[in-house]
């Protein structure tokens, strides 16, 4: 079998988890507002809310997987390297925040004024991926730093994903960006990030250190200065 006819086989098997999900989804509110008019406790009705939200939450992890599984070549736009970053930024400042996690933006060797011509929306998804990864992972009251160098000689880019989590073991480095992980706690975001790194024809490497594991995703980009 191919890796295009793997693609499909995958996508076809998304396709035929949410139908059940969905099914799932329309019985658990039914049951909520019957349980409602009966009376039902507190309890009860947060124990569906919880089943809703999971069901929420699958049905979200399927959808990315059907827009991001790949690779696929990367439609490329210019876009300002500050903008980008800060558009991370943006999208895992709650979750940093309910951590107690600060993020920041070292960028070394980048003022942030140079354009990456990259996949905007898919780029962008894989690095709050990562982000978000590195924040979930992170000591309560830790630290995330995201790092970016441009090269304009080798016309690369590279951005780094520090966490301050518990080092990684050299030997399960590489296992990572598997689904179902222990270190990406069976959320796919890793396993799609890699996928649209590979995607730009980059890859995707993580290393620990003393404290904490330094991700570097490393995608050879036409730049704009």
């Amino acid at each position: 079998m191919t890796v295009k006819e793997l693609q499909h086989l995958a996508a076809a098997m998304a396709h035929e988890v949410r139908n059940p999900l969905n099914s799932m989804a329309i019985h658990v509110e039914l049951l909520e507002g019957r349980l409602r008019k009966e009376g039902a406790g507190p309890e009860l009705l947060k124990s569906l809310t919880v089943m809703a939200q999971e069901i929420d939450r699958v049905d979200k992890i399927l959808e990315q997987y059907l827009v991001y599984a790949g690779p696929s070549e990367a439609a490329r736009t210019p876009v300002l390297a500050k903008a980008l970053l800060a558009a991370v930024m943006e999208r895992v400042e709650a979750a940093a925040k309910e951590r107690g996690v600060v993020v920041e933006i070292e960028a070394d060797g980048t003022d942030g004024d140079e354009k990456w011509t990259v996949d905007i929306d898919a780029l962008t998804e894989a690095l709050v991926a990562v982000t978000q990864n590195a924040v979930q992972v992170s000591t309560r009251g830790g630290q995330v730093l995201i790092g970016a160098r441009t090269d304009a000689d080798s016309e690369q880019v590279e951005v780094t994903i520090t966490d301050g989590a518990e080092p990684i073991a050299p030997a399960d480095a590489g296992r990572v960006f598997q689904f179902g992980s222990k270190r990406s706690a069976g959320q796919v975001g890793l396993t799609v990030a890699k996928q649209i790194v590979k995607g730009h024809g980059g890859s995707i490497t993580v290393r620990p250190q003393a404290a904490g594991n330094v991700f570097t995703i490393r995608l050879p980009l036409e730049i704009e200065l």
